[in-house]
């Protein structure tokens, strides 16, 4: 949400017509600018006792609202003050409508925010935080041209505008400019050196670029500079997922820092649960997730949504899109209820939680962007479950994670705070609506063998290169097909082609493209007779793709953290372990030894869509047979504890 506009220090006598109170209204505006907001508030409603129709007091009211998050009183109260005042010229009417704008863009009201907001500039040409709060809805509603052209205009009229500098920066970034995207954040740190957000921010197009020392640097200095962040503390909890000097006990050990941090402070709130304690009832399942959209989480766990069990589960959804698509409908459309947290605290998620008598509440963010992870501090439900397509981020109060005997070791368990639950797999897999059919091998029309990782360019380490550089040295007239929308950036592919040719690679070898539609995205697999896991962190839902368009997965997996199973865990349940392999030199012989035998290969090719939709169709009723034993045992009394499901 934009920045919240503070109002002037003397406002104008034609919009506060009523005598003797310029002095409680003076003194409410100086308690608001000391941030003594319920103070300000006491004088405000002092005020309005005597004088109800006092614009500038219900407007300062509004904007206290809006501070706090009480979107919709702020939203009534500046309307208020708009249909009070008569001369709509004035500079402080332009206030008023950038502080509604601010109110309906809390609430996820995209569309009347922009009309607000062009309401002000319309009054007030010169109003630079108005273009500022306009680029903000514009993003939100993916016009990012728009919404560049209005954050540019608010630092022409105000160049050490620090909040624009950022946010153009994190348009530029979505639009894949991430050099530029990062000369913005620099400014914005040369304004303010303290400005935690924009190191944030900054990290996150650094890990996009691969640059993850620099990354994790960046996330550190946020902690450095506000430890109470709670997003900041996750980003850098999922950075160094990707480090591959950071082994399972060290991840954990920062996992157990945030809990301790931001969880156990939660104990004191957490409630009593009246849920009927009948295991054979239905049961109400509650889904967290900013990622209920074309997103690959989404691939990841939308069969639980699209295909539950409607005679034994009711299916609730808590979502934290902002811009909803087809995908959303879907889920939208199979849901037993549907609930926006877009706007809505903790404690408003969580009141609401309870007030749908949820019995089991999933986590399906982990410690990704959009994660409510605090929300689950308050144990809104009474069995609460984590690790689905995710690392477990390691809460107190979330009971079980789901996993696989390859994901976790049952002797690694000391290292978990949540109890595993052992299925088949970790993920499913929703087919896409439109998916190209899988056509014959590349390499019999093209006469040369062509390797592709179609996995965001963040997870495509140097070593990963390395290892694909020395792949196609053994492998004469193979080219490497890299696809991802980071690529998208001119300098980032410069940069990529520069890096494997000082590995040896002539750029004659290697095809980069861009972000594409999803259709064209699955498409590109028809031009790929191979797909090269990267590491240490590997692919999900790539993974599953590739393999749905019949393109093999060669993957690197070893013990020391989660991320680097992420290959056996994918492709041992679908017969393909031996394509999972324990070091470098493994890696590139199962390459070769399948290079030299493309018949086989095209054979496989053909089958193995079929045997990723089979597996697939298991996941979902694998799972609800874990959520019936979990509800079992916590109406017995029960602890929660390992759970095996064969």
């Amino acid at each position: 949400m934009g920045r919240k506009r503070r109002q002037k220090q003397n406002p104008k006598k034609s919009l506060s017509p009523f005598e003797g109170v310029e002095g409680k209204l003076q003194q409410a505006i100086s308690l608001y600018q000391a941030g003594q907001l319920p103070q300000a508030e006491q004088r405000c409603q002092q005020i309005l006792r005597d004088f109800p129709q006092h614009a500038d007091a219900l407007h300062l009211l509004g904007v206290i609202a809006c501070q706090v998050e009480e979107y919709k009183i702020a939203t009534d109260l500046i309307s208020r003050a708009l249909e009070i005042g008569s001369n709509q010229s004035q500079p402080q009417f332009s206030e008023m409508y950038n502080n509604l704008g601010n109110a309906l863009l809390g609430q996820g009201n995209l569309e009347e925010s922009i009309q607000a907001y062009q309401q002000a500039i319309h009054i007030q040409p010169q109003f630079s935080e108005a273009y500022y709060n306009l680029g903000n809805a514009l993003r939100k509603q993916g016009k990012l041209e728009e919404s560049i052209k209005a954050y540019q205009q608010s630092i022409r009229l105000q160049p050490d505008h620090v909040e624009a500098h950022n946010n153009l920066g994190i348009a530029l970034e979505e639009q894949g400019k991430l050099e530029e995207s990062i000369k913005n954040y620099q400014q914005a740190i040369h304004l303010r050196p303290d400005y935690a957000v924009v190191y944030g921010n900054l990290g996150t197009v650094l890990q996009k670029q691969g640059k993850l020392e620099e990354s994790i640097k960046a996330y550190q200095q946020v902690i450095h500079l506000q430890p109470d962040d709670v997003a900041g503390y996750s980003n850098l909890i999922f950075a160094q997922d990707f480090h591959l000097g950071i082994d399972l006990k060290e991840q954990q050990i920062e996992r157990q820092k945030w809990n301790q941090r931001f969880i156990l402070p939660l104990a004191d709130s957490i409630q009593s649960h009246p849920n009927d304690r009948n295991p054979q009832r239905l049961l109400r399942i509650g889904y967290v997730s900013a990622d209920f959209r074309q997103h690959s989480a989404a691939q990841g766990f939308g069969q639980l949504i699209l295909n539950y069990n409607q005679t034994q589960f009711e299916v609730f959804c808590y979502s934290g899109v902002v811009k909803e698509d087809k995908i959303t409908k879907r889920f939208k459309d199979a849901a037993s209820g549907w609930y926006s947290t877009i706007g809505k605290s903790d404690k408003e998620l969580v009141q609401r939680i309870r007030n749908d008598e949820i019995d089991i509440l999933v986590d399906l963010s982990g410690h990704t962007s959009g994660n409510r992870l605090l929300a689950f501090g308050y144990k809104p439900a009474p069995i609460q479950v984590t690790g689905i397509g995710c690392c477990p981020p390691g809460v107190t109060t979330i009971d079980y994670r789901l996993t696989t005997p390859i994901f976790s070791h049952p002797e690694e368990e000391k290292h978990f705070v949540e109890s595993p639950v052992y299925l088949d797999s970790i993920m499913g897999f929703m087919i896409p609506l439109e998916i190209p059919f899988v056509g014959c091998l590349p390499a019999h029309e093209n006469r040369y063998v062509t390797f592709g990782c179609l996995n965001r360019f963040s997870k495509v380490s140097g070593e990963s290169l390395e290892l694909w550089a020395s792949l196609l040295k053994r492998i004469p007239d193979s080219k490497l097909l890299l696809k991802s929308g980071e690529l998208n950036d001119r300098e980032l592919r410069e940069h990529t082609v520069e890096r494997l040719s000082d590995l040896g690679v002539s750029s004659n070898r290697v095809i980069l493209l861009g972000g594409t539609s999803r259709y064209e995205h699955l498409n590109t697999y028809n031009q790929v007779d191979i797909s090269l896991d990267p590491f240490p962190y590997a692919g999900g839902v790539t993974t599953l793709e590739s393999l749905c368009m019949g393109a093999p997965v060669v993957g690197l997996t070893d013990t020391s953290k989660l991320v680097h199973r992420s290959s056996s865990v994918i492709l041992s349940p679908l017969g393909l372990g031996e394509w999972a392999a324990k070091t470098k030199d493994e890696y590139v012989e199962i390459v070769c030894n399948w290079v030299r035998n493309l018949g086989e290969l095209a054979e496989l090719r053909r089958e193995l869509r079929d045997r990723v939709l089979t597996r697939a169709a298991k996941f979902a009723p694998q799972v609800e047979v874990g959520y019936r034993e979990m509800w079992s045992r916590w109406c017995s009394g029960g602890k929660p504890s390992a759970i095996y499901i064969k």
